[in-house]
């Protein structure tokens, strides 16, 4: 049986190829040998993947729904996934500060991953690929914010926020939004996440250690 090595992937691509071979029709069995690089040496292909990513997904909730949210669990001080089209109204003096992909003289940081995000109270809305990276990002700042994402219970990050019939501990409230059609101001692109697709808000409120909210 042969090897094919393939370098330079990220972690969940890694996990989904391990452990798995494939036989082509008619030809020799062989084995997919992932090797994963951190993204510090890994800068053009990450770099590459975000763009391509970013670019399917493209859409934001409806202002009255995050003005609902930002009044009760805000004021929010930063959204980390925007463009300067899909950035929300935040309310003075944080009017404005959002992290974008691409350089922009309006953005307080290009690329979100790349910031510091204690100390802020945190809208994170990320593309839907992003979302496990994101919660991580978040728990590591210790600090409170508002996830926004989608009720996909086969996704590899759904066990990190809720385990058995229980939220994870640093949870403090999850609020079921409505299907994504009805909640979203435009769903014009959205790769993976369909006009059906339950969307839920959760506020974390730092450390874990409070008791959990129960699945809804």
């Amino acid at each position: 049986m042969g090897r094919v090595r393939v370098r330079r992937l990220p972690q969940p691509a890694v996990a989904a190829l391990r452990a798995r071979h494939t036989r082509p029709p008619g030809g020799r069995r062989f084995a997919l040998v992932p090797l994963w690089r951190p993204r510090t040496e890994n800068v053009r292909a990450d770099f590459l993947s975000r763009v391509s990513t970013l670019q399917l997904h493209d859409y934001r909730l409806r202002p009255a729904v995050f003005s609902a949210l930002d009044a009760a669990w805000g004021p929010h001080t930063i959204y980390r996934f925007a463009t300067r089209d899909s950035c929300q109204a935040l309310q003075p003096p944080h009017s404005g500060r959002f992290c974008a992909l691409f350089f922009h003289p309006d953005a307080v940081w290009t690329d979100a991953f790349s910031a510091l995000w204690a100390g802020e109270v945190n809208w994170v809305f990320p593309p839907v690929p992003f979302v496990g990276e994101a919660i991580t990002a978040l728990r590591s700042s210790g600090g409170p914010g508002t996830l926004i994402a989608p009720e996909l219970r086969s996704e590899v990050w759904w066990p990190m926020l809720r385990a058995r019939t229980s939220w994870a501990p640093d949870i403090r409230e999850v609020r079921r939004l409505g299907i994504a059609g009805h909640v979203l101001s435009h769903l014009a692109v959205a790769h993976g996440l369909r006009r059906d697709t339950p969307l839920l808000a959760f506020r974390f409120g730092g450390r874990p250690g409070a008791l959990a909210v129960r699945a809804p």
